[in-house]
Parts: C-alpha cells; structure tokens; sequence
C-alpha cells in the first residue's frame, strides 16, 4: 500500500484553494435553492445545474486537500483541548474532539480572506477551530 503525503499548509496553497472552497459552497447553496423535487427541464437549467455541480466537487476537492494538509494542526489543537478536557473528567471523546475541530477548520476556511488577514493564516485557522471545539462542547458535556 503507497502512503501518500499532503502538501504542507502554506499562505501560496490557501490563496489558491481557498477561493475554490468558496465557490464550491456558493453553488451547494444555490442548488439547495430548488425546490424538492425540481427537475431541470430547458438545456439551460440541465447546464447550470452541471455546472454548479462542477464547482461543488472542485471545491469539495480543494477542502479536502486544504484539510488533509492542516490535519498535524488540527490533531495538535484537538489533543491540547482533549488533555485540557481530561483534567475535569470531561465525557467527550476525542473522535468527537476532533471531528468538531475539523469543522472548526471548515468554517475558518470560508471566513478566511487571502488578501485581507494581515496575520499568520495557521493563528487564524487554529484560533477559529479551538472556538468552535469549545463552543460545540460545552452544549455536549450539559
């Protein structure tokens, strides 16, 4: 079985998929837009639903490339946050821990402006995954 390794995180590969991600959530949103039920009946609408269809998966793919390349941060931030949660006999486990931090990193990903952050984009990121970990948490363990 070959491993293969993920391109590392870098400022060059988030300006380049990030804006992917973006789109890729935009058309998911436009085609949960259409009535249950709605079928494409002109050649137009048939095109315009492949081509939404078209950016979902890019942006599908270019989320999973984006994670698959944070997943030593978000492992990292995940244990930090689950031997915090162990010091006060927490009930959460770490599986849930991290799938929560995975979505952290997902929202990160669509407030996180290329251009704009003037800060390191790993703070960034890891600053909205500990947020959202916690936050998501604290209605699991009441």
């Amino acid at each position: 079985m070959q491993r293969t390794y993920a391109q590392p995180l870098t400022l060059e590969l988030l300006a380049e998929q990030v804006p992917l991600v973006k789109t890729g959530y935009e058309a998911h949103q436009r085609l949960q837009e259409k009535p249950a039920g709605y079928k494409a009946v002109s050649k137009e609408e048939r095109e315009e639903h492949h081509n939404l269809q078209k950016l979902v998966n890019k942006g599908k793919d270019a989320q999973e490339a984006l994670i698959m390349s944070a997943l030593p941060l978000i492992k990292d931030l995940a244990s930090k946050e689950y031997s915090r949660r162990q010091a006060w006999s927490s009930r959460v486990s770490y599986e849930e821990l991290l799938s929560e931090a995975v979505a952290g990193f997902i929202r990160g990903l669509l407030s996180y402006h290329p251009a704009k952050t003037k800060h390191s984009a790993t703070n960034y990121l890891g600053q909205w995954v500990v947020t959202t970990v916690r936050r998501r948490l604290e209605t699991l363990e009441h």
